[in-house]
């Protein structure tokens, strides 16, 4: 994701303007030695979805709750489509109108709404597991997607 979608500058500039980034290898023994591919090649992207165990996306808030994460691999326009959900989810979350106590509900029905749009059924079982969960950053363990297949669009 760093050569492809981290390197399209509209992306860059929305994430730098609303989001705090930060980024964890969760395997680094599948990182490519420099030199196994020719400088002139120029990475492509995976299939939306690929390596649901090595990537996850997640979009939290200042305070540290997850608003929103979805696993494996995204090109530019899968990430901004899940970049805005949580954008918009983050607004209503922290509207001012909305009690501290009604954000989990408010979490919950925007989840399940979202796996009900969802492209495919792995994006939906991610946004079901979501919406059981209302958590910070620190309690969202690396093995939280890992029954999910694969590659999803």
């Amino acid at each position: 994701m760093r050569t492809v979608t981290f390197s399209d500058g509209g992306m860059v500039k929305l994430l730098g303007d609303k989001f705090v980034c930060a980024w964890v290898n969760r395997r680094p023994d599948l990182k490519f030695k420099d030199g196994l591919y020719p400088k002139e090649w120029r990475p492509r992207g995976l299939a939306n979805g690929a390596a649901v165990t090595n990537i996850t996306s997640v979009f939290a808030a200042p305070d540290g709750t997850v608003i929103h994460a979805m696993p494996g691999y995204l090109d530019v326009a899968g990430f901004k489509r899940h970049f805005e959900f949580a954008h918009a989810l983050q607004a209503q979350l922290y509207d001012p109108a909305v009690k501290r106590e009604d954000r989990a509900g408010l979490y919950a029905k925007a989840h399940l709404k979202a796996a009900k749009e969802a492209k495919d059924d792995n994006e939906a079982e991610a946004h079901r597991l979501l919406a059981e969960r209302f958590m910070r950053v620190d309690e969202l363990k690396f093995g939280f997607f890992d029954g999910l297949g694969n590659v999803f669009r």
